[in-house]
Order: C-alpha cells, then sequence, then structure tokens
C-alpha cells in the first residue's frame, strides 16, 4: 500500500510539474505575441502598425492576367493570321493606412499601363476626418459620377465593366484632383467635391 501512494505521489508531482511548464510556456507565447501586435500582421490584408496605433501602413495589389485569340480571315480559312497570348490586363500596386492619427487617411496607387507599358499614379489622396461624421479628401481619386465605374477592379463581379457603363460614363469618367467635404452615415457616404472635372 506504501508503495502504490508513492507511485501516486509521484504522478502527481510529475502532473504538477507538466501543468507549471505548460503555464510557463502558454504565459511565453502570450507576451511575444503582445510585444508582435504592434509591428506587424496579418487583419484583413498585411498591415505594419505603430506599437500605439498611430501610424499604419498596408500595402495591396490587384494582377489580371487574361489569354486573347485574334482570328483574321476566320478559323481555318487557308489566308487566315492567328495572333494569340497573355497581356496584363491590370496590374496595380498600392499603399493605405493613416499617420499621426486613425484620422487622417493615405492612399496611394500606381497602375501599369497596357497600351503604352506606362506606370501611371492613379490615386494619391488624403483624407482626415475631424469628426465622427465629417471629413475632408484632397489629392486625385476616382471621380464619383457612375457607382459602376467607382468600385475598384479588384472587387468588380465581371472581368470587364458593362457596356451600359461604358455608354453612361461616355468612357470619361476618371481620376480627378481637387477638395471634397465628406459625410458619413451608417447607411450613406455623401461627397461634395470641386474638382478639375471628368477628362481632364
Amino acid at each position: 500500500l506504501e508503495a502504490v501512494q508513492a507511485d501516486v505521489q509521484r504522478a502527481v508531482h510529475a502532473k504538477q510539474q507538466t501543468d507549471a511548464a505548460v503555464d510557463a510556456v502558454i504565459a511565453d507565447a502570450e507576451e511575444r505575441a503582445a510585444s508582435l501586435r504592434g509591428a506587424a500582421g496579418w487583419q484583413d490584408g498585411f498591415r505594419i502598425r505603430s506599437d500605439d496605433g498611430s501610424y499604419e501602413l498596408r500595402p495591396y495589389g490587384h494582377l489580371q492576367l487574361r489569354y486573347v485569340a485574334n482570328s483574321q480571315g476566320g478559323f481555318g480559312a487557308s489566308d487566315s493570321s492567328l495572333d494569340h497570348g497573355f497581356e496584363i490586363r491590370r496590374l496595380k500596386i498600392g499603399l493605405r493606412g493613416h499617420v499621426f492619427t486613425p484620422d487622417l487617411n493615405y492612399n496611394i496607387r500606381i497602375a501599369y499601363g497596357r497600351q503604352n507599358s506606362t506606370v501611371s499614379v492613379e490615386d494619391a489622396s488624403l483624407e482626415y476626418m475631424f469628426a465622427t461624421e465629417w471629413g475632408l479628401k484632397v489629392g486625385q481619386w476616382k471621380g464619383h459620377l457612375i457607382r459602376e465605374e467607382t468600385i475598384a477592379a479588384g472587387q468588380q463581379l465581371a472581368v470587364e465593366r458593362s457596356l451600359l457603363n461604358e455608354r453612361l460614363a461616355g468612357g470619361v469618367t476618371d481620376f480627378v484632383q481637387g477638395v471634397a467635404f465628406i459625410n458619413l452615415q451608417d447607411r450613406f457616404r455623401a461627397e461634395v467635391a470641386a474638382t478639375d472635372g471628368h477628362g481632364s
């Protein structure tokens, strides 16, 4: 009986040591995770943030490839020619986040031009929310004329925007430079802007 009691005491002591080791490992992991929260991580995308949350940087990108085949003269015709290959339809790289305070947001996006192989700035704006519902935006952004046009290419449901959108917008709904006054409500966002106009 004494031998059994000794074995039970050894087992209890071993379990207590194991529990203490597990608790120490968990405490160490929580401490390391807390120290990394201010540095970098994944939360709705990759982000780098200061310890106090005053600064944040979120890089993002969009790549759209497509295969194109163009047959002149018709398929199977003796004088037909077939041009085909992959093309980069869209290539965009950007940075967004906030500086000094979460109320001062920035967005900078550059895009590769598929027609002339140039790189251009699409979006370069600062937005400051000086109250819960009120703010001011300055810089360059996509002009708000037709909702379908203002939806980012990476968030569209189809590969391209509709022909109706192209007809209504006339192909001139593009990026504008200016100043906008913003009002945010629970279910809508309103902007009144002074810009250089569409297609300028």
